[in-house]
């Protein structure tokens, strides 16, 4: 499987921070609504992996899914960075803060 990387902005919320995934890519690398995954948290790092034992959903809907991050430990773990690199690799998305 091939690999994609793109760089998305952290986005500031009432509740905390937010990084939002959506869309065809989620699609084309096996992220679809309902599929169960794990999620480990770094210091300048957030992985996600399908895992169907993960306490995780990919949500939205089944055209379009959705993968919402947000909240005050996005808020702690994106400190002054205002943008993320996102790698899509198969069953793996890294997401690591930027700048």
């Amino acid at each position: 499987m091939t690999t994609e990387t793109t760089n998305l902005k952290i986005a500031a919320t009432k509740r905390g921070h937010r990084v939002w995934l959506d869309g065809k890519r989620l699609e084309r690398f096996g992220w679809h609504h309902g599929e169960m995954y794990s999620r480990t948290v770094a210091f300048d790092t957030i992985t996600l992996t399908l895992d169907p034992e993960g306490n995780l959903a990919v949500s939205g809907a089944s055209n379009r899914p959705v993968i919402d991050l947000s909240g005050k430990w996005v808020t702690a773990w994106a400190g002054d960075a205002l943008r993320c690199d996102v790698v899509f690799n198969g069953n793996t998305i890294t997401i690591t803060r930027g700048a």
